[in-house]
């Protein structure tokens, strides 16, 4: 498991190659970090993102967005209407995934990071994923903090197309403040996450 120590390092690595970088892109980043919304985000097509009518098996392993109305919002303390997931199954009438909103950014980092050295995909392209499967989430300790982020959405409370993340843009994407909880603050549900791992103020 990553040391809070390495964790630090990466997230300040991730944002030093932000501030460093002098292009638009870069510069388009550093003020999204700071406030963002999904429909400034899906209008400026930053990241790069790849529109798609529906969710299909091909897009397992694959990073995406959407806008989401749970179908027991009235029932549940809080839900992300923005979520940014990772599809690991697929259901007769839905999927279930990993949306990364539910860690904080450092934990996030750290989870991508996991996936990508069980998998060896670190230089991901367009044609490429991560083979991920539920079986070995519970089953890699590496990957323990993946626990909070399962989730299982409904193919008919999209609203909107699916939103497919370029590969080159995943690290980048995990920091930019897209989520868009109801019921509770972000920070409210990153604690509860945290409880949940144990990990205190981690």
């Amino acid at each position: 498991m990553a040391t809070t120590t390495y964790m630090k390092a990466r997230y300040n690595e991730l944002l030093r190659n932000i501030e460093n970088t002098r292009n638009e892109t870069a510069a388009w980043y550093r003020d999204a970090m700071k406030t963002v919304s999904g429909n400034e985000l899906l209008n400026r097509n930053r990241p790069r993102l790849l529109p798609q009518r529906r969710l299909t098996t091909n897009l397992i392993g694959r990073m995406v967005m959407y806008y989401y109305d749970p179908k027991t919002k009235d029932q549940l303390p809080y839900f992300d209407r923005f979520p940014l997931v990772i599809p690991i199954s697929f259901h007769r009438n839905g999927w279930t995934g990993l949306n990364l909103h539910y860690l904080p950014h450092r934990l996030r980092a750290d989870l991508l990071d996991a996936l990508y050295e069980i998998y060896n995909n670190k230089h991901l392209d367009e044609s490429r994923r991560l083979n991920i499967s539920y079986r070995t989430l519970q089953n890699t300790m590496r990957i323990r903090f993946y626990q909070p982020t399962i989730k299982r959405y409904l193919t008919n409370h999209l609203r909107s197309k699916i939103y497919v993340v370029d590969p080159q843009e995943w690290d980048l994407t995990l920091l930019l403040p897209t989520e868009r909880f109801v019921g509770k603050s972000k920070q409210g549900v990153w604690n509860e996450s945290r409880k949940k791992l144990g990990l205190g103020n981690y």
